[in-house]
């Protein structure tokens, strides 16, 4: 009888021993989760500043495509001589730059 207690001794204490394991395991995977959570998180965030970067880059390849497109003109335009539609031309491209 002795022993038998003393053997429900000893697999109760591994029991203990097994649930405060699990226990802890549960925990860091709870805190793993947490991270992983985080991480995604800002890895979204970047992304969609990427996303932003490439969208103004390609506004501003349009804007200087434009821009050396208007100089060729203006050029142009005062190569020949055309200074009053130059000059028409200048207007109209300011006005449309106060507009933006």
């Amino acid at each position: 009888m002795l022993v038998s207690r003393g053997i429900l001794v000893i697999i109760g204490g591994i029991l203990v021993i097994s649930v405060r394991s699990g226990f802890r395991q549960v925990q860091y995977m709870f805190h793993a989760k947490e991270r992983s959570l985080k991480m995604q998180e800002q890895l979204r965030e970047i992304h969609d500043y990427a996303n932003t970067l490439q969208e103004e880059q390609q506004k501003l390849a349009i804007l200087r495509h434009d821009s050396r497109h208007q100089l060729r003109v203006l050029a142009k335009l005062i190569e020949s001589g055309h200074y009053d539609e130059a000059e028409r031309h200048l207007r109209a491209l300011r006005k449309e730059v106060e507009r933006r």
